[in-house]
C-alpha cells in the first residue's frame, strides 16, 4: 500500500473464516489500522485470543492485484513446514512453478489467507502423487502444496521414524457485534412490562373476587386470604401480645399527649366497627383467638401530632408461626424504584 512493497510468506488456509497478518509486516507496510475486535481460536487449543485491529492491503498475483482485509496479530503460527522436506524426489512436482520456491524450507508465516480469499485464487489444475506426498494445486500465485508430508531425508531415503507435526493452522473467529451486545445489555436492564404472577398470587385474587361483599352502609368486606390449612398451625400469641402491651403502657404513661391520641384512635376503631371486643371463651376446636401486638406510628404535621396504630402481624406465636405466615399476599401495587428511574 502507498507504494511500499514487501515479499511475504503466505499460508493459505481455507478453514479460517478470515485473513490475518502479523503486526511486524503491517508496520513495515505502513498499513492504516481500523478498530475491529475479533476473537479467534487456533487448532489444537481452546484458548480464546483477541485481535483488536484490521488493515487493508493488496497482494500481487501473476496477472492482477487482489484486495485483502486482514486482522492484525503478533504472530500467526510456528515455523512451517516443521522440518525440511525434499521435494526433488517427488516426480509429480517436477516442472511446475511453485508460488513459493522455498516452501519446503521451514520459515515464518507473515500472512494467512482465509476462506474469503481461497475460493477466489484457486484455478483449474491438480497434481497428486503417491500416498504420503503433498498435493499441488494451481492458483493465481502459482502452484501451492498441501496435504500429508512424509519426512524424507535430503538424500531421498525415506526415514521410518514417525513424525508428529502439524503443518497447518485453522482459525475460527467470531466478530464482536457491538450492536448485539448493546441490545442484550438493554434487555437485561429493562424493567419487565408486567411482573409474573405466582400460583399464590392467582389464588389470592380469586379469593378476593369470590368473598368481597358490600354491606348495607356501602362498605366492603372481604375474608382473610388463608393459605389452605396452614392457619391451623397458628397459635394464640397471647403471652407475647400481653408482654408487648405492658411495654406499650410504660411508653404511653411517659407521654400523656401520645396516650390521649392513642386511646382516641383506638376508640375510633371501635366506634367505626373496625374492631370489637371478643370473649376469650369464644375459642372453639375449629377456631382460635390470636392476639396481635400493636404500637403507634407518630408524625408531626403542621405542628400537630398525628398517630396511626399498627398491628404487628409478623410477631411469631408460641408455635413459631405468625399471622402473616398463614395469609396469602397479593402482588405489590407500588411502583418499583427501577421503573420510576427508567421513565
Amino acid at each position: 500500500m502507498d507504494g511500499v512493497e514487501l515479499t511475504c510468506r503466505v499460508l493459505i488456509d481455507q478453514g479460517s473464516q478470515t485473513s490475518f497478518i502479523t503486526d511486524h509486516i503491517a508496520q513495515q507496510l505502513h498499513l492504516r489500522r481500523s478498530r475491529s475486535e475479533v476473537e479467534y481460536v487456533g487448532v489444537g487449543t481452546s484458548e480464546v485470543k483477541r485481535s483488536k485491529y484490521q488493515v487493508g492491503l493488496k497482494i500481487r498475483a501473476k496477472d492482477q492485484y487482489i484486495d485483502v482485509t486482514a486482522q492484525v496479530l503478533k504472530s500467526l503460527t510456528g515455523l512451517l513446514p516443521g522440518r525440511y522436506v525434499n521435494i526433488q524426489c517427488m516426480k509429480h512436482l517436477q516442472g511446475i512453478e511453485l508460488a513459493d520456491p522455498h516452501c519446503f524450507e521451514p520459515g515464518k508465516i507473515d500472512l494467512l489467507l482465509g476462506a474469503d480469499i481461497h475460493a477466489y485464487i484457486i484455478l483449474e489444475g491438480l497434481k497428486t502423487g503417491p500416498k504420503g506426498s503433498p498435493i499441488a494445486q494451481n492458483t493465481r500465485f502459482g502452484w501451492i502444496l498441501s496435504g500429508e508430508v512424509t519426512q524424507v531425508s535430503l538424500s531421498g531415503v525415506r526415514n521410518n521414524e514417525p513424525v508428529a507435526s502439524t503443518n497447518h493452522i485453522t482459525v475460527a473467529f467470531a466478530q464482536t457485534d457491538h450492536n448485539h451486545d448493546l441490545q442484550k445489555f438493554w434487555e437485561l436492564e429493562e424493567v419487565p412490562k408486567s411482573m409474573p404472577w405466582t400460583e399464590e398470587d392467582r389464588r389470592c385474587e380469586v379469593l378476593f373476587e369470590e368473598t368481597t361483599t358490600q354491606t348495607a352502609d356501602g362498605r366492603y368486606e372481604v375474608q382473610l386470604p388463608w393459605k389452605q390449612t396452614q392457619c391451623l398451625s397458628l397459635g394464640s400469641g397471647k403471652e407475647t401480645a400481653f408482654r408487648r402491651l405492658l411495654q406499650l403502657e410504660k411508653i404511653l404513661n411517659r407521654d400523656h399527649k401520645l396516650k390521649a391520641k392513642y386511646m382516641e384512635s383506638m376508640q375510633n376503631y371501635i366506634d367505626e366497627g373496625h374492631v370489637e371486643q371478643v370473649d376469650a371463651q369464644s375459642s372453639t376446636a375449629n377456631s382460635t383467638i390470636t392476639y396481635l401486638p400493636h404500637q403507634p406510628v407518630k408524625k408531626i404535621v403542621d405542628g400537630q401530632l398525628k398517630i396511626r396504630i399498627v398491628f404487628d402481624a409478623s410477631q411469631k406465636s408460641e408455635t413459631g408461626v405468625s399471622l402473616n405466615d398463614v395469609l396469602l399476599t397479593e402482588p405489590s401495587l407500588q411502583i418499583s424504584i427501577p421503573r420510576v428511574i427508567m421513565r
